[in-house]
């Protein structure tokens, strides 16, 4: 039996203007200043660090498998 194989992207590659990456700075900073307002210092940590990850996954190029 004859083997398979193939290659593909992992995702689908699209491109981020700078606008983008500035609405999500905005978005990242009024939600977590909100959540510390309301003294939810966890919930402020964890939007900080999503939108970090988020900004630097938005960045990265797919690779191929």
């Amino acid at each position: 039996m004859e083997k398979l194989s193939w290659t593909a992207l992992e995702y689908e590659d699209k491109e981020r203007s700078r606008d983008w990456f500035w609405a999500l700075g905005v978005i990242v900073f009024t939600a977590s200043a909100t959540a510390i307002i309301f003294g939810n210092y966890f919930l402020a940590a964890l939007i900080v660090i999503g939108g970090g990850l988020l900004g630097l996954l938005a960045k990265k190029k797919p690779g191929r498998v």
